[in-house]
């Protein structure tokens, strides 16, 4: 698939629609939620570095995850409430600053807004629904250390918790384990 989406887009270099086109429903699906993601990230990273948090960089394959260390009540206020919208061609922003923020990620890559509205590609769509920006796990407990049964000589900790869809253990756990 890759090879004709190449082939097409040498042969017509405008020819971007079509090529989406090419991709099959379930991958260009994954594709533009991945891409939704990164934004939302990086639109909460900026909002983080407004506040002039102290953050913490924990290596990612995509780059480095920020953690916040400590927040002041008016900060944990503020972001407790925040939740963001995905990209998509109409969002509604919760304030001036992240509409402003978000803008300028857009200005830095070259995107509109009408970017979003694919009217011409059915198989897949942005569809913005709100994200909060930061969460805490329900229900959390945390077991005594005990032997591991698949490491012989080493430990093992057990973690229970409750995450909102679209939240990540992987996340939780980088969080509680940065140096």
């Amino acid at each position: 698939m890759e090879s004709r989406i190449f082939s097409l887009l040498v042969e017509k270099p405008k020819a971007y629609i079509e090529a989406l086109q090419m991709i099959p429903r379930e991958e260009l699906s994954l594709l533009f939620s991945a891409y939704q993601s990164f934004l939302f990230n990086e639109l909460l990273r900026r909002i983080l570095q407004e506040f002039g948090l102290e953050l913490t960089a924990v290596p990612g394959t995509a780059g480095p995850y920020l953690f916040y260390r400590r927040l002041e009540r008016k900060e944990l206020v503020y972001l407790r409430a925040l939740s963001l919208p995905l990209a998509a061609s109409r969002m509604e922003f919760p304030d001036a600053m992240s509409e402003r923020l978000f803008a300028a990620i857009l200005e830095e890559r070259g995107i509109k807004r009408s970017s979003f509205n694919l009217r011409k590609v059915r198989q897949a769509f942005f569809k913005s629904t709100p994200r909060e920006a930061i969460v805490f796990p329900g229900n959390f407990r945390i077991h005594p250390a005990e032997p591991d049964d698949l490491y012989p000589g080493r430990q093992k900790i057990r973690l229970f918790f409750k995450l909102p869809r679209g939240s990540y253990g992987t996340m939780l756990i980088k969080r509680l384990t940065m140096p």
